[in-house]
Protein backbone atom coordinates (compact mmCIF):
# COMPACT_ATOMS: atom_id res chain seq x y z
CA UNK A 1 0.00 0.00 0.00
CA UNK A 2 1.00 3.32 -1.03
CA UNK A 3 1.81 5.54 1.84
CA UNK A 4 0.08 8.45 1.19
CA UNK A 5 -3.10 6.50 0.58
CA UNK A 6 -3.16 5.38 4.42
CA UNK A 7 -4.18 8.69 5.54
CA UNK A 8 -7.19 8.83 3.32
CA UNK A 9 -8.40 5.43 4.16
CA UNK A 10 -7.87 5.89 8.09
CA UNK A 11 -9.97 9.06 7.37
CA UNK A 12 -12.79 7.26 5.70
CA UNK A 13 -12.89 4.37 8.32
CA UNK A 14 -13.02 7.03 11.26
CA UNK A 15 -15.71 8.99 9.34
CA UNK A 16 -17.90 6.09 8.93
CA UNK A 17 -19.53 6.42 12.44
CA UNK A 18 -19.63 9.68 12.55
CA UNK A 19 -22.26 9.14 9.04
CA UNK A 20 -24.35 6.96 10.88
CA UNK A 21 -24.64 9.13 13.28
CA UNK A 22 -26.39 11.86 11.70
CA UNK A 23 -29.53 9.65 10.38
CA UNK A 24 -32.55 10.92 11.85
CA UNK A 25 -35.84 9.99 11.56
CA UNK A 26 -39.68 11.57 11.07
CA UNK A 27 -40.66 12.77 14.80
CA UNK A 28 -37.48 12.05 16.57
CA UNK A 29 -36.77 14.99 19.08
CA UNK A 30 -33.22 16.75 18.54
CA UNK A 31 -31.42 19.66 19.14
CA UNK A 32 -31.10 21.76 15.71
CA UNK A 33 -28.34 24.76 15.79
CA UNK A 34 -29.65 27.83 15.20
CA UNK A 35 -27.46 31.35 15.21
CA UNK A 36 -25.18 29.85 17.34
CA UNK A 37 -27.48 28.39 19.85
CA UNK A 38 -28.99 24.94 20.47
CA UNK A 39 -32.72 24.53 20.36
CA UNK A 40 -35.20 21.62 20.93
CA UNK A 41 -36.55 20.55 17.51
CA UNK A 42 -38.62 17.67 16.05
CA UNK A 43 -37.72 15.85 12.88
CA UNK A 44 -40.61 16.17 10.55
CA UNK A 45 -39.14 15.10 7.78
CA UNK A 46 -35.80 13.43 5.55
CA UNK A 47 -34.33 13.24 2.53
CA UNK A 48 -30.62 12.47 1.29
CA UNK A 49 -28.71 15.05 2.90
CA UNK A 50 -31.63 17.77 4.68
CA UNK A 51 -34.03 17.58 7.36
CA UNK A 52 -37.38 19.60 7.58
CA UNK A 53 -37.54 20.31 11.23
CA UNK A 54 -39.96 22.18 13.57
CA UNK A 55 -38.61 24.04 16.72
CA UNK A 56 -40.50 23.54 19.87
CA UNK A 57 -42.39 26.05 21.09
CA UNK A 58 -42.21 28.03 17.88
CA UNK A 59 -44.87 28.23 15.18
CA UNK A 60 -44.92 26.55 11.69
CA UNK A 61 -43.38 29.81 10.02
CA UNK A 62 -40.28 28.67 11.87
CA UNK A 63 -39.88 25.22 9.51
CA UNK A 64 -36.85 24.65 7.92
CA UNK A 65 -34.45 22.30 6.09
CA UNK A 66 -31.23 21.82 7.21
CA UNK A 67 -28.05 20.03 6.71
CA UNK A 68 -27.31 16.86 9.39
CA UNK A 69 -23.79 19.12 10.56
CA UNK A 70 -26.78 21.41 12.07
CA UNK A 71 -28.08 18.73 14.11
CA UNK A 72 -27.50 16.84 17.18
CA UNK A 73 -29.17 13.90 19.49
CA UNK A 74 -31.53 15.66 21.74
CA UNK A 75 -29.55 15.44 25.79
CA UNK A 76 -31.98 12.24 27.01
CA UNK A 77 -34.29 13.60 29.17
CA UNK A 78 -34.10 13.06 33.37
CA UNK A 79 -30.18 12.65 32.84
CA UNK A 80 -28.21 14.20 35.35
CA UNK A 81 -27.84 18.27 35.52
CA UNK A 82 -31.24 18.49 34.35
CA UNK A 83 -33.17 20.95 35.99
CA UNK A 84 -36.54 19.70 37.68
CA UNK A 85 -39.98 22.20 37.73
CA UNK A 86 -39.41 25.29 39.79
CA UNK A 87 -42.71 25.72 41.46
CA UNK A 88 -43.52 29.75 41.81
CA UNK A 89 -44.46 32.78 40.10
CA UNK A 90 -43.33 33.37 36.53
CA UNK A 91 -43.26 36.61 34.39
CA UNK A 92 -43.91 36.78 30.89
CA UNK A 93 -42.83 39.06 27.79
CA UNK A 94 -43.95 38.91 24.51
CA UNK A 95 -41.03 40.70 21.70
CA UNK A 96 -40.93 42.25 18.82
CA UNK A 97 -38.24 43.66 16.34
CA UNK A 98 -39.01 47.16 15.09
CA UNK A 99 -36.70 49.20 13.67
CA UNK A 100 -33.57 47.32 14.51
CA UNK A 101 -33.97 46.72 17.93
CA UNK A 102 -36.29 44.71 20.28
CA UNK A 103 -39.42 46.06 21.86
CA UNK A 104 -40.48 43.86 24.93
CA UNK A 105 -44.27 44.06 26.36
CA UNK A 106 -44.76 42.65 29.55
CA UNK A 107 -47.88 40.04 29.62
CA UNK A 108 -48.40 38.94 33.60
CA UNK A 109 -47.41 36.64 34.91
CA UNK A 110 -48.39 32.45 36.65
CA UNK A 111 -48.26 30.58 39.17
CA UNK A 112 -47.21 26.70 39.39
CA UNK A 113 -48.67 24.96 42.15
CA UNK A 114 -47.26 21.86 43.28
CA UNK A 115 -50.64 20.11 43.75
CA UNK A 116 -50.63 20.68 39.24
CA UNK A 117 -52.72 23.38 39.20
CA UNK A 118 -51.51 26.88 37.64
CA UNK A 119 -53.30 30.43 37.76
CA UNK A 120 -52.24 32.90 35.11
CA UNK A 121 -52.36 36.73 36.31
CA UNK A 122 -53.11 39.36 33.55
CA UNK A 123 -56.76 39.99 33.85
CA UNK A 124 -59.04 41.54 37.01
CA UNK A 125 -59.29 38.13 38.13
CA UNK A 126 -57.14 34.85 38.27
CA UNK A 127 -57.28 32.45 35.20
CA UNK A 128 -56.81 28.93 36.43
CA UNK A 129 -56.46 25.51 35.30
CA UNK A 130 -54.09 22.36 35.35
CA UNK A 131 -51.22 21.25 34.05
CA UNK A 132 -48.72 18.48 33.72
CA UNK A 133 -45.11 18.01 32.99
CA UNK A 134 -43.45 15.40 30.74
CA UNK A 135 -40.16 13.67 30.90
CA UNK A 136 -39.21 15.94 28.40
CA UNK A 137 -39.81 19.21 30.70
CA UNK A 138 -42.19 19.97 28.54
CA UNK A 139 -45.48 22.10 30.62
CA UNK A 140 -49.11 21.01 29.04
CA UNK A 141 -51.62 22.99 30.50
CA UNK A 142 -55.61 22.56 30.33
CA UNK A 143 -58.31 24.21 31.22
CA UNK A 144 -57.78 28.36 31.89
CA UNK A 145 -56.00 30.91 30.25
CA UNK A 146 -53.74 28.63 28.74
CA UNK A 147 -55.50 25.89 27.63
CA UNK A 148 -54.54 23.94 25.14
CA UNK A 149 -51.12 25.38 25.39
CA UNK A 150 -47.03 24.46 26.39
CA UNK A 151 -44.45 25.71 27.90
CA UNK A 152 -41.07 24.36 26.42
CA UNK A 153 -37.99 24.86 28.26
CA UNK A 154 -35.14 27.00 26.69
CA UNK A 155 -32.16 24.77 25.79
CA UNK A 156 -29.64 25.96 28.23
CA UNK A 157 -31.91 28.67 29.89
CA UNK A 158 -32.54 27.35 33.79
CA UNK A 159 -35.96 28.22 34.66
CA UNK A 160 -37.16 30.43 31.65
CA UNK A 161 -39.62 28.56 28.89
CA UNK A 162 -41.39 29.68 25.61
CA UNK A 163 -44.92 29.33 26.10
CA UNK A 164 -47.15 28.86 23.20
CA UNK A 165 -51.06 28.62 23.61
CA UNK A 166 -54.29 29.08 21.03
CA UNK A 167 -55.51 32.31 22.72
CA UNK A 168 -51.97 33.96 22.61
CA UNK A 169 -52.36 37.03 20.31
CA UNK A 170 -48.21 37.27 20.41
CA UNK A 171 -47.56 34.01 19.05
CA UNK A 172 -45.01 32.77 21.72
CA UNK A 173 -44.45 34.70 25.28
CA UNK A 174 -41.01 34.31 26.69
CA UNK A 175 -41.65 33.16 30.73
CA UNK A 176 -38.35 33.18 33.71
CA UNK A 177 -38.99 32.18 37.17
CA UNK A 178 -39.43 35.17 39.47
CA UNK A 179 -40.04 33.75 42.90
CA UNK A 180 -41.39 30.92 45.03
CA UNK A 181 -45.17 31.34 45.94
Amino acid sequence: MKPALLPLLLGLFVSLPLAAQSSYTANQQVEVLWKERWYKATILSASAKTYKVHYDGYGSSWDETVPASRIRPLSSPGSPGKAALKYGKYGCSASRYVSGQYEYSPKGSFVLARNGTYAYYGFDKPSTGKFTVAASGVISFSGGYFNGGEATPMVDRENRYYVVFPNNPDNRWTCSWVAAK
